[in-house]
């Protein structure tokens, strides 16, 4: 965990870096979202769940980063679910900002949640905003975490994010 956060306070430490820069400063392979491996486009039209969420899982297995740049993301729901050590960060809450995309079925039940992190330990969110106070549709919760059985979970950090917009549930759900 101590590379995470020292990578994550040594890149806040310049004002702008180049995205092709990320994964040769060191401490963890990090991931952008916009790769072209991953497509993510950030226009706030474009479902970029899926590529996110690829992004997400091939920086999971790794204990790595997944690097938002600047743009508006829609998307339905990003499972973090049972990951450790991993860094989720954007270019700031102004800048990175992620929408509950319309039409997503789970929105208003038990599991719409736009970032589920149940039985995630470890898991660091930062430098971005989920929602805007006049989002539609209401998603379930913005940020989902339940402990699992063996109790190793929830165990988070969240720095600088900012969440706005109608939640069905809640802003923050913590379980357990």
């Amino acid at each position: 965990m101590a590379s995470i956060l020292r990578y994550y306070n040594e890149l806040r430490q310049f004002s702008a870096i180049a995205a092709a820069d990320l994964p040769t400063l060191g401490y963890f392979p990090v991931i952008n979202v916009t790769d072209p491996a991953y497509g993510a486009k950030g226009d706030g039209s474009t479902d970029d769940t899926a590529a996110i969420q690829a992004a997400i899982t091939a920086a999971g297995a790794a204990h790595g980063g997944v690097y938002s740049p600047a743009g508006n993301y829609s998307i339905s729901s990003l499972n973090l679910t049972g990951l450790q050590q991993l860094l989720f960060f954007g270019d700031g809450w102004n800048k990175t900002t992620f929408y509950p995309r319309a039409g997503t079925p789970s929105y208003g039940t038990a599991t719409g949640h736009v970032l589920d992190l149940t039985g995630s330990l470890n898991v660091t969110l930062a430098d971005f905003q989920i929602g805007a106070f006049n989002a539609v549709p209401a998603a379930t919760t913005a940020i989902f975490q339940a402990q699992i059985a063996n109790g190793q979970s929830n165990a988070n950090i969240i720095r600088n994010v900012y969440v706005s917009g109608p939640f069905t549930v809640a802003t923050y759900y913590n379980y357990g």
